[in-house]
Formats: structure tokens, sequence, C-alpha cells
């Protein structure tokens, strides 16, 4: 009995004595400084796990592969179609068509439900059992509110048939690609969404996704193969002008006779 209470003694003591070290620790908090190099350090990491993610997803798609094995422009195999494309009359040489360009209109998706946001990209290319989502691909139908505008065109105030096109479903997601002679040599991309705008002179400024609110658009210009993936690895070495990839797709005479035979048109 003696010894019993002797060693409830020493473990109370000592438990007393962790609580009072435990209460006398000093947690210290980063300085803005540390914080602040976090805050950038795993922002960078971000939008790079993002751009090895989309390398991964275009890489796999069948007939991808020469993106990536190309390093250098004179290796790019697409050419801009001839319906964007008219003829100097001066030299016969192919330039830019006035008033042309191509345009793609998509539907936007609807989530009916969702994971807590696991199937966005980055847990989706991750963890992909876990990104369940039931979604669908919609047209919208912007109507005039009523008493704005027109109003007329018989009972039913529908305006005849321009009324009727007025209020069609309608793909909201417009994309277009134009072929200028505004700032030659170089690649201007606009989000009319975002307010945005940025002028491109060299390819590194393309795999930069993170440098401004148009990293969407320079992933779209990356799969779809106008500025190949495979040239981001000859940019660390030296820097590509995008004068140099745009001279090289705009086609001569013979190979836009030839891109009616094969898949290399834009």
């Amino acid at each position: 009995r003696h010894h019993s209470s002797a060693v409830e003694e020493r473990v109370s003591s000592s438990v007393e004595e962790g609580e009072e070290q435990q209460s006398s620790k000093v947690f210290l908090l980063p300085s803005d400084a540390t914080s602040s190099a976090l805050a950038k350090a795993y922002r960078s990491l971000a939008f790079q796990t993002l751009a090895d993610q989309v390398k991964s997803s275009v890489r796999s798609h069948p007939g991808n592969e020469w993106m990536f094995n190309l390093s250098k422009v004179e290796e790019q195999p697409l050419r801009w179609a001839r319906e964007l494309l008219g003829k100097d009359e001066r030299n016969g040489s192919r330039r830019p068509r006035s008033g042309s360009a191509l345009l793609e209109k998509t539907p936007v998706r609807m989530d009916l439900s969702h994971s807590c946001w696991s199937d966005i990209f980055f847990l989706g290319m991750d963890y992909p059992e876990a990104a369940r989502v039931i979604n669908c691909s919609v047209d919208l139908a912007v109507q005039k509110a009523v008493g704005e505008g027109g109003g007329g065109g018989g009972e039913g105030g529908n305006g005849g048939d321009e009324g009727e096109e007025s209020v069609r479903p309608t793909p909201p997601i417009e994309c277009r690609l134009q072929l200028t002679t505004a700032n030659p040599g170089t690649i201007r991309l606009t989000s009319v969404d975002l307010k945005s705008s940025v002028l491109l002179t060299h390819v590194s400024q393309v795999f930069n996704y993170g440098a401004d609110y148009l990293g969407l658009l320079k992933a779209g210009l990356v799969a779809s193969g106008i500025v190949p993936s495979g040239l981001e690895k000859s940019c660390e070495v030296e820097d590509i002008s995008i004068k140099d990839l745009l001279s090289i797709m705009m086609p001569t005479t013979n190979t836009i006779q030839s891109n009616d035979d094969n898949n290399n048109a834009c």
C-alpha cells in the first residue's frame, strides 16, 4: 500500500509538471514576409499543377502525340485554312482576308448536383472516382423584359418571325479566331466577359497561365495545336517569337490546294 501511494504521488507530480510546461509554450506565427512568400509559392504550384494536368489530358487524347514531340517551329504541321486567307493582288502572296473569322459556338454547362466542387479539374484528375456530378449542356434564350423595345406584331406580342428568332435558344459561349494585319507577328487574346485583353509576342507567354485572367484562352491555343506543347521546353533554352510560328502556318499556294486532301488545316 505504501508503494502504491508513492507511485500515485509521482504520477500526479509529473502530470502537473507537464501541464505547466505545456502552458508555458509560445507559438510563433510566421512573419508577413514569410506568409507572403508561402502564398506566392503555393499559387505558383497551383497553376503548375493545372498546367501539368492539362498536358496529361491533351496528351492522352488519340492523335495529339505530335504536339508533344514537336520541338521546332519548322515542324509545325498546321496551316491556316484558305477560307481565312485572301490573295495579295500585287505579288500573289496569301494574306488575312478582311472580315473572315472562324466562329465556334458551344452550350454552357449547368450543374444539377455536384460533390462539393470535387469535379473541378484539380480534384477530378487526381481523384476521379469522387468527382461525381450530374450536369447538362444547355442553350440559352434571352428574352426582352415586358415593355422593353418593340413588343408589337400581333395579339401575342411575339413580333412575328422576328420575335420568335429573338427568343430561340442558342449556344451562349462564342469563340472567334480571326487573322488580321493589325499588330503583325502577334496573337491577341480577348475576353469580352472579363473585359481583359493581352498581346502575345513570344511563345513563352502562352505557357504562363497565371500571368493574367486569360489562362483558359492560352490553354485553348495549346490544346488546339496552334502553339504546340512541345515548344514550351524549347523556350527554356531560347524564347521563340510568335512571328516565326505564325509565318510557318501561313500556307503557300500549293499547301492551300492540298488542304482538301489532309487534316492539317486549322
